[in-house]
């Protein structure tokens, strides 16, 4: 992936640039938009990578009312989509007019490909996700979102430690350093989106996932408006017939749910030490000790 440097560097810069565009004036200043009639929004499930997200998205993919969009590049599409109007993402964002948010919408359900006249809820999930939630919130206003947290530690060195096909954001994981620092970008990016933005959205926590799943999952389902079905505790069973999950975790979502992945960061402490003031901030703030 010799394309993998210059657009991991690339990718630094798109955070750095939505991070200095979302705020609270700028926002403010987003021309109203009327309410969409087509297609009901879909829900969007978001986190860092190796947050737990392939483990929940493959529990909503067990019930029988939900469809889950496995790493479609839609935000992709949408973000081609402005880039093409009179100036360029997130810029364009501002001054979208009925007929452009429309065509925006448009892109999206485009590379979703749903089947025609899907009825299931749609949850929408992909790697890089929280760095256009922004966008999301603009083209798709009040869409549910669940928020990933897993604890900083295990989620950097989860990255670091997993074997992932290069690209702008996994080329990062390369190194300890640049992954503690992808983190911290990413995270301050969607921290800067709750203060700035009326997000709608269920934050869970890997861990209470591991614990106790069936009450983590009635709080998700009675959030996304789904009602209780017990296949989301079978989900392994449900796994091969699933097609494609491209993730570093099918392995782990076709075993049964288990525990080693819990604070395995702490067999690794050494290793972290240099990082964690660093990420001591992100603990605090989700709740996490050191």
């Amino acid at each position: 992936a010799p394309h993998a440097f210059k657009d991991g560097q690339d990718f630094l810069l798109q955070i750095q640039g939505l991070h200095a565009r979302f705020t609270p004036e700028w926002v403010a200043a987003w021309r109203a938009l009327p309410d969409a009639v087509e297609a009901p929004a879909p829900a969007f499930l978001a986190g860092f990578p190796r947050s737990g997200t392939t483990l929940l998205d493959s529990m909503l993919e067990a019930h029988p009312e939900i469809a889950v969009l496995e790493e479609r590049a839609t935000e992709q599409a949408m973000i081609a989509t402005l880039n093409q109007l009179s100036g360029a993402y997130p810029e364009t964002l501002r001054d979208l007019t009925p007929e452009q948010h429309t065509q925006v919408r448009q892109s999206y359900f485009s590379a979703a490909a749903l089947a025609e006249g899907e009825r299931r809820r749609v949850v929408d999930k992909s790697p890089f996700l929280t760095v256009h939630l922004g966008m999301v919130q603009r083209i798709f206003p009040g869409a549910a979102v669940i928020f990933m947290l897993r604890h900083p530690c295990d989620v950097v060195l989860s990255c670091f430690l997993t074997n992932l096909e290069l690209n702008s954001g996994t080329v990062h994981f390369t190194r300890m350093q640049t992954s503690v620092d992808l983190y911290c970008k990413v995270m301050s990016l969607w921290r800067r989106y709750c203060e700035v933005l009326s997000l709608n959205c269920h934050q869970i926590r890997y861990e209470d996932l591991l614990d106790n799943s069936e009450a983590s999952l009635r709080e998700v389902l009675a959030f996304l408006g789904v009602p209780w079905s017990g296949e989301v505790l079978r989900h392994t069973e449900h796994v091969p017939g699933r097609g494609n999950i491209n993730s570093a975790s099918y392995a782990q979502v076709s075993r049964s749910v288990y525990q080693s992945s819990r604070d395995r960061w702490r067999r690794y402490r050494k290793y972290l030490e240099p990082h964690l003031e660093q990420l001591r901030p992100w603990c605090e703030r989700f709740g996490y000790a050191l």
